[in-house]
């Protein structure tokens, strides 16, 4: 007969529940217990509950004494959150809080009507604030169009009377330079050139260019035409070589030189007086221009100034409309977003009484749990004792099984081995 698997000798262990997150996690989920406390206790706690209290070092009895005082410390938190949950409680079914939403209400509705009326008193007052810019605007351009067109006036005026008198300045100077010019070449070839070919001769090229300058001013001052004639004859001669009438020709242009060089001083001198009355005149124009485009442009300055200061006004108090119409559109959406808060806020007042039921019940079972759950667990930690060793319980027989559906099969092999070694012996005695 075939015996059933026998269980084990041993009863198994029966697991004891694991409380240590109870107490550690009540402890490190606070808030009023300190943080460090609450690092130090999340890491040494667990190793220190496991082990029993007869095992443990002095550290870790200090341990247990910590998180002792810090379970305090959250149960005093607990049982304050729910007498904070039972005042809520009872300030939110007193008849006062519905009172006290049907006047706030009230009080954002007639905020909302004030606050419509201010906005369409801002809108009117940007409008009015608009049309002033606009016309400030169209006076400052008419305005500085006209005392543009002054100044343009007033500029091309005086620059025609600079003009002419610096014309006449000009032609002035043109013939005060033209007699310098002439003064200075004349006083410069009777210097150079006269004296060069009275000293010396004409036979180099500095000497023939002389000659050629000395007749030309001499045909265009009117020397005698003999004298003309013998001076290139008596410019080739050395000066002591020359007769007496080539000396005189040299004396005769000289004399004719020094008069024209002496009358041509004299009229640079009668030129000059004139060209500085012309240059005085062109001064005086060109200070009345000035004086003139200043008188012009101050006036412009001043009246474009007052326009532009009435525009820059304008503007101002259009900005400033803008701005109250933005602050008017700005409070009425505040107090119409305020109307619907209030609103929704006494609708839900029901909603409110049951949640501040359901949060002071909250607060009242935490207190419970932690006062009956976490500190049990604690206490029991606290307190841990060596498991006792597990007593070995007897075998029971197992049960005999009467259907046996193997029996039969052994029963018919059994006659089977034992004709088999029948079988074997005639075999063997052959072959011996």
């Amino acid at each position: 007969m075939k015996r059933r698997i026998s269980s084990p000798g041993r009863t198994a262990k029966r697991a004891r529940p694991n409380l240590i997150p109870t107490v550690v996690n009540a402890i490190v989920k606070s808030t009023t217990v300190p943080e460090d406390l609450r690092t130090l206790l999340k890491q040494s706690l667990p190793i220190v509950l496991k082990a029993n209290k007869e095992d443990r070092h002095g550290y870790e009895t200090l341990v247990v004494q910590q998180a002792g005082e810090a379970l305090k410390t959250v149960q005093a938190e607990l049982e304050q959150a729910h007498k904070d949950a039972v005042s809520k409680q009872t300030e939110m079914i007193s008849p006062a809080e519905e009172k006290k939403r049907i006047s706030a209400k009230q009080a954002a509705e007639n905020k909302l009507a004030a606050a419509k009326a201010t906005l369409e008193s801002c809108k009117a007052g940007l409008k009015a604030a608009e049309k002033a810019e606009e016309e400030a605007a169209d006076a400052l351009k008419k305005t500085n169009k006209e005392t543009q067109d002054v100044l343009r006036k007033t500029t091309h005026d005086a620059d025609n009377a600079i003009k002419a008198a610096q014309k006449e300045e000009a032609a002035a100077d043109k013939d005060l330079q033209k007699c310098i010019q002439k003064q200075t070449s004349e006083a410069s070839a009777l210097a150079t050139e006269f004296v060069l070919l009275q000293n010396g001769t004409s036979a180099g090229a500095e000497g023939k260019k002389a000659v050629t300058k000395l007749l030309a001013l001499g045909k265009e001052y009117g020397l005698d035409s003999t004298l003309l004639g013998v001076l290139p004859i008596a410019c080739k001669k050395p000066a002591d070589a020359r007769s007496e009438f080539e000396a005189l020709s040299f004396t005769n242009l000289h004399s004719l030189m020094t008069r024209v060089v002496s009358e041509l001083s004299q009229k640079v001198a009668e030129a000059e007086p004139d060209k500085a009355a012309k240059a005085a005149a062109v001064a005086t124009a060109e200070a009345a221009k000035v004086q003139a485009v200043e008188g012009a442009e101050a006036a412009k300055a001043a009246a474009v100034g007052a326009a532009t200061a009435a525009l820059e006004a304008a503007k101002a108090a259009e900005k400033a409309a803008g701005e109250a119409l933005t602050a008017a559109q700005e409070a009425r959406s505040e107090a119409s977003k305020e109307l619907t808060k209030a609103d929704a806020h006494l609708r839900h007042i029901w909603e409110d009484m049951r949640h501040a039921c359901d949060a002071m019940d909250e607060a009242a079972a935490g207190v419970k749990n932690h006062k009956e759950e976490v500190f049990g667990a604690f206490e029991q930690l606290k307190e841990k004792q060596p498991e006792p060793e597990p007593v070995e319980e007897p075998e029971e027989p197992e049960p005999m099984d009467l259907a046996a559906p193997e029996a039969a099969p052994a029963a018919e092999a059994a006659p089977a081995a034992e004709a088999a070694p029948a079988a074997e012996a005639p075999a063997a005695e052959a072959t011996a």
